[in-house]
């Protein structure tokens, strides 16, 4: 059997959670500065190392702009030097802005190999409270203070609130699950107010709201789901099912979907292992094979819409890279096309941009 046929048998019943980029922005506060926190993580065999002496080391660029109804508001470029050693990798960027909501796009770049990847995500600050006084949503941090890669491993929950007036408040929080597991008093002085809340792993798995009440002029009370503190994480989890469309059937895809946030990683890995190519192995081959092919989907046709939900990213996504492509992208007498050769599968697939939007789609 050849390699690419071996490759199709082991994708017949693909899933799976590999994903070479992550990147959460979080609206919060840093010191005395309103802004966002950008959270990205990265499989460290994307990047190119080079070697110095004994030295192995990538060079990554981030790229932080901001956008307000197309309008670019500014930016700011950030850059690593990454020693080789663990596979993974995690930065935290605090990118200080006065506006309320923006459209930011994070692009991270191999410096040594110019691949890049971008993102752009519409996000708000999501503030509660009154002419006085400003609540900001919660958030998690680890034992090193960051933004965490996972909830689970949080050992602590901030929340900010601001006084804008020179006269101290009373405050009062509750942290509540089926009841009350931490309650907390404290006076609110002018300007940015920090208080946190240390937790256990009971907590983090029952946790359900934050409640806070101010006793100011007009004694309001505000509370958060805790789940703002996970919307971003919600998002990936969730377009990633919504990509394995083209190899999990509808059942599979609305187990994964209804999950209870405790119970993803548990049904995920069963629904993995079960097509784990080589169980002995510690990753799961065809697993990132197959997010890889969507990656590159998302990377070479993405029109309108994802690369992933096209015709050619799903053939790409189903077949994986074709022997051949004759690509006609500039007709006189038709419109642009392209036709793919898979050789060993004795399979042609002719796509047609009818619309001129860079959308090929799939005429047989």
């Amino acid at each position: 059997m050849s390699s690419l046929l071996l490759l199709m048998f082991l994708l017949s019943g693909l899933a799976g959670q590999y994903s070479p980029y992550s990147v959460k922005i979080l609206p919060g506060v840093h010191g005395n500065k309103e802004g966002y926190y950008i959270k990205i993580n990265s499989d460290r065999e994307e990047f190119i190392s080079r070697k110095q002496g004994n030295r192995m080391f990538s060079i990554v660029e981030y790229r932080i702009m901001i956008f307000k109804k197309k309008e670019f508001f500014g930016g700011d470029i950030y850059i690593d030097t990454l020693e080789n050693g663990n596979n993974n990798f995690s930065k935290t960027i605090f990118f200080p802005s006065s506006l309320d909501s923006v459209d930011m796009k994070v692009v991270i770049k191999d410096r040594l190999s110019g691949k890049f990847f971008e993102v752009t995500k519409f996000v708000a600050k999501g503030y509660k409270g009154n002419k006085n006084v400003r609540v900001y949503p919660p958030l998690l941090f680890d034992e090193n203070n960051e933004i965490p890669t996972d909830y689970k491993t949080a050992k602590r929950l901030r929340i900010v609130i601001l006084n804008k007036k020179n006269k101290k408040y009373g405050y009062h929080v509750d942290l509540v699950g089926d009841t009350i597991l931490v309650d907390k008093s404290g006076t609110l002085n002018m300007g940015y107010n920090f208080t946190e809340i240390e937790l256990t792993k009971n907590m983090i798995d029952v946790s359900k709201q934050i409640e806070i009440s101010i006793k100011d002029s007009d004694n309001f009370a505000v509370s958060f789901p805790l789940s703002v503190v996970d919307t971003e994480e919600t998002e990936t989890y969730l377009e990633m099912v919504d990509e394995l469309v083209y190899i999990a059937t509808p059942a599979e895809i609305r187990k994964l979907k209804n999950a209870s946030r405790e119970n993803r990683d548990s049904l995920w890995n069963a629904f993995w292992k079960k097509r784990d190519p080589v169980p002995t192995t510690e990753k799961n081959e065809a697993e990132i094979e197959y997010f890889k092919r969507v990656k590159y989907a998302n990377e070479h046709f993405t029109s309108y819409k994802p690369g992933w939900k096209t015709d050619r990213g799903m053939i790409y996504i189903k077949y994986g890279p074709p022997d051949d492509i004759e690509s006609f992208p500039y007709n006189i007498d038709s419109e642009p096309y392209e036709i793919w050769y898979y050789n060993e599968l004795h399979k042609r697939f002719v796509f047609i941009d009818k619309y001129g939007w860079g959308d090929y789609q799939l005429v047989y």
